[in-house]
């Protein structure tokens, strides 16, 4: 940028960075927990689990960083003017395509972590590198032609669909991962979403951006909700599984929705007794309740008995 354009071009470039910066922080703190286990349980030889966990981080990553970046999306121009007095040229333009970058590179959150585990590095980091210092050159060479600084970034919003396409072939061949799940369970849903939501970003209506901005949040909050998170059976089923094997000779007790047939029916299939629903009760006026004898409040006399029982 410094080669090609003005000081205020890359003011701009360095603003769009921070904010960035601070999008993928978030997204990235909340998976972060769930990469060690994929890491752990490929060791374990769990290939069942590290393929959920692998399949929970790129979904949640990729959903969690479109909600957080969505603000910017819908006005990027209103949300710089509020924290600069002067907003530098294309700094908006340059957060947005930044922002897409990032959300592709989301696809590949967890899959760096299976493939390091595997032990068989050298040709993701040889390929990665290489596509990423190409990156630069071909970025330098388009520069150079006299085009928009926009071009800077499409190039490396270019290279970052090459790594993700390039790590899709080395989970398959040379990790010999079945590709299918994670793309009809964490790419498709996630791509839908998006795909919903991008219509919204192009209305033009004349409200106040920040209820622009609440508006469009609660629409993709709605389809994350629907689409994008998991209502298999299948998901329920490894949750019951996984609290199976984790506390074995337990009794579980649930407190469910009695509608929701799907986690009834699995109930049902394990045997489970189910008491009579409860209802809703208001309390009209107060009564001098006497507690008989058997019955004593929790104190802290008591509370280490009453925490190991429940």
């Amino acid at each position: 940028i410094n080669m090609f354009f003005t000081t205020a071009m890359n003011a701009a470039l360095g603003i769009a960075n921070t904010l960035n910066s601070l999008v993928m922080t978030f997204a990235q703190n909340v998976s972060q927990p769930m990469l060690p286990q994929i890491t752990k349980n490929y060791a374990c030889g769990n290939k069942q689990r590290c393929d959920s966990l692998l399949i929970m981080t790129t979904k949640i990553t990729y959903l969690l960083m479109l909600f957080v970046s969505t603000p910017f999306m819908i006005d990027a121009e209103w949300i710089l003017s509020i924290w600069l007095k002067d907003v530098p040229p294309f700094a908006s333009t340059f957060t947005l395509l930044l922002i897409i970058d990032s959300l592709l590179a989301s696809f590949n959150s967890g899959i760096s972590t299976l493939i390091m585990a595997s032990g068989k590095i050298a040709l993701y980091q040889f390929s990665g590198n290489t596509v990423r210092i190409l990156a630069l050159v071909v970025a330098y060479c388009v520069l150079k032609t006299g085009v928009s600084p926009n071009a800077l970034l499409y190039t490396y919003i270019i290279s970052t669909i090459i790594v993700l396409f390039i790590n899709q072939l080395i989970l398959k061949f040379q990790l010999h991962y079945n590709c299918r799940d994670l793309y009809l369970k964490s790419y498709a849903p996630s791509i839908v979403v998006s795909l919903l939501f991008c219509p919204y970003l192009f209305i033009n209506m004349s409200i106040p951006s920040i209820l622009n901005i609440v508006m469009g949040l609660l629409y993709l909050f709605f389809l994350i909700w629907i689409i994008g998170l998991s209502k298999e059976e299948s998901s329920i089923r490894e949750m019951l599984a996984f609290i199976e094997n984790k506390y074995k000779g337990y009794q579980l007790d649930f407190v469910i929705n009695p509608q929701h047939n799907l986690f009834c029916n699995l109930l049902k299939s394990k045997n489970a007794t189910f008491e009579e629903e409860q209802q809703w009760m208001a309390w009209e006026k107060e009564r001098n309740i006497q507690y008989q004898h058997e019955i004593v409040l929790l104190s802290q006399e008591y509370e280490a008995q009453y925490m190991d029982k429940h």
